[in-house]
């Protein structure tokens, strides 16, 4: 029996590992950087718990497995008064989830749903960059190609051409040898995972905008000071960045990558056809993105990074910023707008360190970590703002 009155649970996206091996599906930074801004904010120590979940199951699934690690939480800590739950991606519909007054349909272990305390005990759920209403890269025909090949051979060239992409940096980049480093230490972990991810494709459909914006619009918070906080992701065109060291400046034009543009453009464009939610409510949190640019108080980004023209085809790469937004009418639910990618706002962007030369020169020199380098210019001070930005809101 662990002793807190407050908690913090995170919640990993649409792969589902907590870890495998060595490798966190939440960064150490991340978790740290939290850890700290609680400490800051609060003056005492507030546990932050990372869990996991269903690789690429259905939203379903996820659920009735969340639902069954919060009991087990909940046991550790028996006196918590506070569950705050933080979900990245996927991890923040499966966070908001747990606030309905019933379980979905086919959820298998929820029977105890309306009698465990531990759902009267969450106060926030935070989604970060969480498609609630869906996700245009899942009408793509290169998801739809996963999904079903035979059927959509349509979807052939923008899988390989991810493919070599993927090759390419799995060649080069810190972050994908350290993953897969940690899947050959932990061997048995990872085959499973692979097994699961392969096996249970089911997130996909579930993802797509239709069925997304049923649940979204039959949803209602059935727990009583439970309050739903979002922050939501867009990427930079590009930086044009300037740094100086001693005897050493430089001034660069960071770009996207091949991957990133490529998986902008299928989540952009979708398979061009008209999707919901309603027109109505696509321009109504558009609006609400586009007013969170003019807050310094919520609005994050690097100071040389140069915007994109915020719309709906707008994306992190992954998820449409203005799909991120639960309800765009609720002023209070936007935390944070953070010029960044899906994969930067939990720790994994590039980062340049001082080298020194052996002139006793220095030269910056890039760590790489990351998949997708959106050329948002995201590094340290953007993700400690947005981690305090997250610690204000749990509350």
């Amino acid at each position: 029996m662990l002793q807190a009155k407050e908690i913090v649970v995170l919640v990993p996206g649409f792969m589902g590992f907590d870890k495998i091996g060595d490798f966190s599906y939440f960064s150490s930074r991340f978790v740290s950087g939290l850890s700290g801004a609680m400490m800051a904010l609060r003056g005492s120590f507030v546990p932050v718990i990372p869990l996991t979940t269903l690789p690429t199951h259905s939203l379903a699934d996820r659920q009735d497995k969340l639902f069954r690690l919060m009991q087990t939480v909940y046991a550790l800590y028996p006196n918590v008064e506070s569950i705050h739950v933080v979900g990245h991606s996927t991890g923040g519909v499966d966070g908001q989830l747990l606030l309905q007054d019933s379980p979905l349909p086919l959820t298998l272990h929820c029977d105890q749903w309306n009698h465990h305390p531990v759902r009267k005990k969450i106060k926030t759920v935070v989604g970060i960059a969480a498609p609630y209403w869906g996700t245009m890269l899942t009408t793509s025909a290169f998801v739809r190609f996963l999904e079903k090949p035979t059927e959509n051979l349509d979807g052939l060239v923008p899988a390989l051409q991810s493919a070599g992409h993927l090759l390419g940096f799995l060649l080069e980049d810190g972050m994908l040898r350290k993953a897969l480093l940690g899947a050959a230490t932990d061997s048995d972990t990872a085959v499973k995972y692979i097994l699961q991810a392969l096996l249970a494709r089911d997130l996909m459909e579930d993802l797509r905008p239709e069925p997304m914006s049923e649940l979204q619009s039959s949803f209602e918070n059935a727990v009583e000071g439970a309050k739903i906080r979002s922050v939501v992701t867009m990427p930079a065109a590009y930086t044009t960045a300037k740094r100086k060291a001693t005897g050493f400046s430089m001034q660069e034009r960071r770009e996207p990558d091949a991957l990133f543009q490529l998986f902008f453009s299928l989540t952009a464009e979708g398979d061009q056809v008209p999707y919901p939610p309603s027109e109505e409510h696509m321009e109504q949190a558009i609006a609400a993105v586009k007013q969170a640019t003019t807050e310094p108080g919520k609005f994050i980004k690097n100071e040389f990074a140069e915007l994109r023209t915020v719309d709906a085809k707008l994306n992190d790469g992954i998820v449409n910023t203005a799909r991120q937004l639960a309800n765009p009418a609720d002023p209070d639910e936007l935390v944070a707008l953070v010029v960044g990618d899906h994969l930067d706002v939990i720790g994994y962007f590039p980062q340049w360190y001082p080298a020194s030369e052996p002139s006793d020169k220095l030269q910056w020199v890039q760590q790489r970590e990351g998949i997708l380098h959106s050329g948002s210019g995201f590094d340290e001070p953007q993700l400690h703002r947005m981690l305090y930005a997250i610690a204000g809101a749990l509350s």
